[in-house]
């Protein structure tokens, strides 16, 4: 997790490379680990401890670090949720295997996700934007179209 950059950035470079990863042999293998977890409980709390713990402990100091910098994300979701929202789509993907973890979804989900909070990103990742205070998008409140 890169400490330098904003938090978002890190986030986003964070969820490709763990997306990336997961495209290939490691996403394989933590699949099948998972998958088995589900009736021996020794082997989940094994990988629980051994490989996600300590990961979403980085990923929730950054959270944190981008809910500071961003107050309008926590007027609108807890750390927890939010956390949840953003990595769910690649358990997803990685378990049911419904849809491919491929360059397309690499690329697009991350920043469709943060662009719902008011932060944009350029074509490379860097951050764009952010959310101003008073915005709708900071406030939380709904502007439809209209019809």
């Amino acid at each position: 997790m890169d400490k330098d950059a904003h938090p978002a950035e890190a986030l986003l470079k964070h969820w490709r490379m763990m997306a990336q990863q997961y495209s290939g042999k490691a996403g394989d293998i933590a699949s099948q680990i998972i998958a088995a977890g589900q009736s021996e409980p020794v082997i989940m709390a094994e990988f629980l401890s051994k490989f996600h713990v300590e990961r979403a402990a980085m990923a929730r100091g950054t959270v944190e670090r981008l809910m500071r910098a961003v107050p309008s994300i926590r007027e609108r979701i807890a750390e927890e949720r939010f956390m949840e929202l953003f990595y769910s789509p690649i358990h997803t993907r990685l378990l049911l295997r419904h849809h491919p973890i491929d360059r397309e979804f690499i690329q697009t989900f991350p920043v469709d996700f943060f662009r719902v909070f008011g932060v944009e990103f350029d074509d490379g990742g860097r951050l764009r934007s952010l959310p101003r205070a008073g915005s709708d998008t900071a406030t939380g409140k709904i502007v439809r179209a209209k019809q």
